[in-house]
């Protein structure tokens, strides 16, 4: 012991701990939980490495039932929800013996994988601060890998929603949330496995599960935290400048790599704009959050997105525009979508705000002096509202009605949404225009005709 105060703490435990290094039991175990459940945390924190030491000593050589093991990761993960972490040589060791028997066990069990996700999870958020430093550095680089990896592979691939969702914990508790002293060595860790990290989410938001709006809700969150940490304007500076010689976070420092991941940031949002009318709130709610996310944390790095589409008007094919914004496309068809959130009023309006945060950033002074919108922007509105409109004017389309329900909510949700779009950005008599440009095709259906004479009405007092 090296105080005084230290022996004096201990001498509770000191029997039990004995005890369990020289034979593991259940009881003796259970006995020293009960113990912790009943300290000061403070005081734990103080003595944790003599409570610990024999528990890193049976996980080394684990040789009793796996119900024993499983019990001693459990104590772990429940000691590390009240203790601060302050040892790097036990994270270290702790990790290391639990990867060990990771890969030698032949399949673990459910229950095993959900403790070993708490574990990691916990003593990763319960670090201090040189040990949190220590957890991005080249010493634990391989065994970081190692469990983002295993992580994320049980959550792709598990049917248990508790492995899942506890899997994308442990990959949660590792992003920097705006962590001066540790974000350089956790970006310099994380960003070279970014894409492969925001595509295995991607995979398990696309995968079927039972109560699956919490896990897509909670991939989105994740899918969020992770770009919005790294693809950052406080960490992407593509300029010249006089630290360039650093190697300091160099992936973020190279034009090439930064496109790359941001194309790759861009078939997600494709993706996600699909999921605009989800049942769930959560998941809509995430939606909002993402693009709000982007917006506060990632403007200047996404708004010098290369031009990576080239589009026709399907109103005038003589009409070609680029967009030079891809992400932001997406952003924005994300957002008008949402404005017309059909049950949640906070996400309407964040929606409609942020929206309008984009076009504000947006405008660009025309040759008379005037502020405009980017032409790609007006288009994007008109060349949805006419793909929409024809979808539901098709005879095809009718015929299976009641067998679309959700589709069709969806469709109808598109036209509403780009019709506010246009509304905020264009004179509301414009507007009606538009409407009635779309509505004047000889294939509209009595279902457009019906949802346009409805539409006109909500904007009726717009234009008096």
């Amino acid at each position: 012991m090296s105080t005084s105060v230290e022996e004096e703490l201990f001498q509770t435990f000191r029997p039990y701990c004995s005890a369990l290094a020289s034979k593991p039991s259940l009881p003796i175990l259970r006995k020293i939980t009960d113990l912790v459940q009943n300290s000061n945390p403070d005081d734990l924190t103080k003595i944790q490495e003599y409570i610990i030491f024999p528990l890193q000593l049976y996980l080394r050589t684990p040789i009793m039932p796996e119900n024993y093991t499983l019990a001693v990761i459990d104590f772990i993960r429940l000691f590390y929800a009240r203790v601060k972490l302050k040892s790097q040589f036990v994270l270290k060791d702790i990790i290391s013996s639990a990867l060990t028997i990771c890969m030698k066990a032949e399949k673990l069990s459910e229950d095993f994988k959900i403790s070993l996700n708490g574990l990691f999870a916990n003593m990763f958020k319960s670090a201090i601060e040189d040990v949190k430093i220590y957890i991005y550095e080249e010493d634990l680089k391989l065994p970081l890998s190692h469990i983002v990896f295993e992580t994320l592979k049980w959550a792709e691939e598990d049917e248990a929603l508790d492995v899942i969702s506890t899997s994308l914990s442990v990959i949660k508790a590792l992003i920097a949330a705006n962590e001066d002293f540790y974000c350089q060595v956790y970006i310099q860790r994380f960003a070279p496995m970014l894409p492969g990290i925001t595509t295995k989410v991607v995979k398990i938001i696309k995968r079927n599960h039972r109560q699956g709006h919490k896990i897509k809700a909670a991939c989105l969150t994740l899918w969020t935290d992770i770009v919005s940490s790294i693809i950052n304007d406080n960490q992407v500076f593509l300029e010249p400048s006089l630290d360039d010689h650093e190697e300091k976070n160099s992936l973020l420092q190279d034009p090439k790599w930064v496109d790359l991941a941001k194309d790759h940031l861009y078939t997600h949002m494709q993706i996600f704009a699909t999921m605009t009318t989800h049942e769930h709130r959560s998941v809509r709610k995430a939606l909002q959050s993402l693009c709000q996310a982007l917006i506060i944390h990632s403007w200047n790095v996404l708004r010098s997105t290369r031009p990576l589409q080239v589009f026709i008007s399907k109103i005038d094919l003589n009409v070609i525009f680029i967009c030079y914004n891809d992400l932001f496309f997406f952003q924005v068809e994300i957002l008008a979508l949402l404005c017309v959130d059909h049950e949640d009023q906070s996400i309407r309006d964040s929606s409609l705000q942020n929206m309008q945060k984009i076009f504000a950033e947006l405008r660009q002074e025309d040759e008379e002096g005037g502020n405009k919108v980017p032409e790609w922007v007006v288009e994007l509105a008109h060349a949805k509202i006419f793909d929409v409109s024809k979808i539901v004017s098709a005879p095809s389309y009718m015929d299976n009605l009641f067998h679309e329900e959700k589709t069709l909510e969806r469709h109808l949700a598109s036209l509403h949404g780009f019709l506010l779009m246009l509304k905020s950005i264009e004179d509301a008599r414009y507007v009606i225009h538009t409407i009635l440009l779309h509505a004047g095709y000889p294939f509209c259906s009595f279902l457009l005709k019906c949802f346009v004479l409805n539409f006109l009405q909500y904007f009726k007092g717009s234009i008096i």
